[in-house]
C-alpha cells in the first residue's frame, strides 16, 4: 500500500508536526508513505519527502502562492486585513496535484492544505478520482465558507457561529456591504459541495472536533465517512538522540515553574486574556494562602505583541519558539503545562507534555478533553473561569508535591497517541 501524506509545510504548528509524526509512523509500520508539501523544508532532508516549489528560489515561490491567495481574499474583504489569518479562499494555489506522487499513491491523505498547496479546484479534481481520500481535519475550513474555526470568539469563550450549520450565507469575517459577503462566503461554500459528495474520509483528531464537523449544513445530505482518531507525538529519541547537559541560568531549583507553548502565544484562539486574568488570580492565592510558595511562568511560542509580557502578574521567562531536544527539556523542567486556549481541535502539546511526565491543566475546549483524566494526569477547567485555573494551578501543584499525579502515571496517559497506536488505527 502505496500512502502519499500532503501538508503545506512539515514545519511550524501542530498540523505540521502530525503529519510528519504520523508519516514517520506509517514507515515504521512497513506502510510506504511519501509527504508532499509546498514548503520545502529546512531543517528535514529525506527521498520520501518532496516539495512541490523546489530549488534555490523554492520558498520564495511558496510564499508567492500564498500571497496570491492572500490577496483574493483581501481584495474580496473590501482591501482590509482583519481577521486575515482566520479565512482562507483555495483559489490559488500551485499545481500540486499534478505531481508525479499523486499517480504514484494508492491512498491521499490530506492534512492542512490552505496558504498555496491545493485549490478548491485540485480538491475536487482529486475527490472525484478513482483514488481513496483521507483527510485529517486540523482545522474545520474543509466543510465552512472559508473560515478554519466557525466560532464568535470572545475574550473569554466562544459561540457556534449560527451561519455554520445554515450554510454560510454571510460571513462575519468578511468587511463591506451583506451582499459582498454573502456572496464571496456562499461561493466558496459552494465550490465544496463538489468535493464533500466524492470519494473521501474525514478524520477528527477528537471527539469534540467530530461532534462540530457533522453539524455542517455541507454533511447534511452527504455520504462522507468520518472517524476520529488522534494524532501520534513523536517520542523524545525520535527529535533529537543528544542528551541535555545544562539547564538555563534562570533555574531555580526551589520554583515551580508553568509552562505554555503555543505556535503564537497572543493570538486570541490560544486566550491571552485568560492566560493574564488567571496569573492575577494566582498571585493573588500565593500572597494571601500559599504564601510558601514560589511560582514561575515560561512562555515558548511566537508573541507579535510583546507589551502582553509586562501584563502577566507572576515572574515570567519568555523563550521565544523552541523545538526538539530544548523543548522537551523545558517540559521536564517545568512542574505543569498549562493551556488557557479558548479551542484546540486537539493539544498536541499537552501531550508532548506527558510524554515527559510532566502533568498538564487545560480549560474544557474541545480537544483537551480526550487528552485529560481528571485527578489522573491533570485538570480540565469548565466555563473558561481564570479563577478556577489559579486555583487548579496549585492544587495540581500540591497532588504533584503528594505523589498523588506522579511522572510514570502521565507518561502512560500518554501511551494512546504513541506512533504505533495511532499508526495501527490509521491502517486498520
Amino acid at each position: 500500500m502505496k500512502v502519499l501524506l500532503l501538508c503545506t509545510s512539515i514545519e511550524g504548528g501542530g498540523a505540521a508536526h502530525a503529519s510528519l509524526a504520523l508519516l514517520y509512523a506509517l514507515r515504521q509500520e512497513g506502510i510506504e508513505a511519501r509527504m508532499l508539501t509546498l514548503f520545502p523544508s529546512k531543517n528535514i532532508r529525506a527521498p520520501y519527502i518532496d516539495s512541490v516549489c523546489k530549488g534555490l528560489l523554492g520558498r520564495a515561490k511558496a510564499n508567492a502562492y500564498k500571497l496570491l491567495e492572500r490577496m483574493d481574499i483581501v481584495r474580496a474583504n473590501g482591501f482590509k486585513k482583519d481577521f486575515l489569518w482566520r479565512f482562507s479562499s483555495a483559489t490559488v494555489a500551485a499545481p500540486a496535484w499534478t505531481h508525479p506522487w499523486i499517480e504514484w499513491a494508492d491512498i491521499i491523505h490530506l492534512h492542512w492544505v490552505n496558504h498555496g498547496l491545493l485549490s478548491l479546484s485540485a480538491i475536487t479534481h482529486l475527490t472525484q478520482g478513482n483514488k481513496p481520500i483521507v483527510w485529517t481535519l486540523h482545522d474545520l475550513w474543509a466543510v465552512t465558507g472559508g473560515c478554519h474555526l466557525p466560532f464568535l470568539f470572545k475574550e473569554t469563550g466562544i459561540s457556534v457561529c449560527p451561519e455554520y450549520s445554515l450554510g454560510c450565507n454571510s460571513c462575519h469575517l468578511l468587511q463591506g456591504s451583506s451582499r459582498k459577503k454573502a456572496c464571496y462566503s456562499r461561493i466558496l461554500f459552494e465550490r465544496k459541495q463538489a468535493f464533500n459528495q466524492g470519494n473521501i474520509t474525514y478524520i477528527t483528531v477528537s471527539r469534540r472536533e467530530q461532534e462540530l464537523l457533522i453539524k455542517s449544513k455541507l454533511l447534511a445530505n452527504s455520504a462522507v465517512c468520518v472517524q476520529t482518531i488522534p494524532p501520534p507525538t513523536l517520542p523524545a529519541e525520535q527529535d533529537n538522540h543528544q542528551n541535555s547537559t545544562s539547564q538555563p541560568l534562570w533555574y531555580c531549583p526551589d520554583v515551580s515553574y508553568l509552562l505554555l507553548v503555543a505556535s503564537r502565544i497572543d493570538d486570541e484562539v490560544k486566550g491571552p486574556k485568560l492566560l493574564l486574568q488567571s496569573m492575577q488570580y494566582l498571585k493573588q492565592l500565593l500572597e494571601e494562602v500559599h504564601t510558601e510558595d514560589r511560582v514561575e511562568l515560561i512562555l515558548v511560542g511566537d508573541l507579535v505583541d510583546k507589551s502582553l509580557l509586562n501584563d502577566i502578574a507572576i515572574p515570567t521567562h519568555y523563550l521565544g519558539r523552541k523545538n526538539g531536544i530544548e523543548l522537551q527539556d523545558l517540559y521536564r523542567l517545568a512542574s505543569v503545562t498549562l493551556s488557557t486556549s479558548i479551542f484546540e481541535t486537539f493539544g498536541l502539546t499537552l501531550v508532548e507534555s506527558l510524554n515527559q511526565g510532566t502533568p498538564v491543566l487545560a480549560f474544557k475546549s474541545y480537544g483537551p478533553e480526550d487528552i485529560i483524566q481528571n485527578g489522573v494526569n491533570g485538570y480540565l477547567v469548565s466555563d473558561y473561569n481564570p479563577k478556577e485555573m489559579a486555583q487548579a494551578v496549585l492544587r495540581l501543584l500540591d497532588d504533584v508535591r503528594d505523589g498523588l499525579i506522579d511522572e510514570n502515571t502521565c507518561k502512560r496517559s500518554a501511551e494512546p497517541f504513541s506512533l504505533d497506536i495511532i499508526a495501527k488505527r490509521h491502517i486498520d
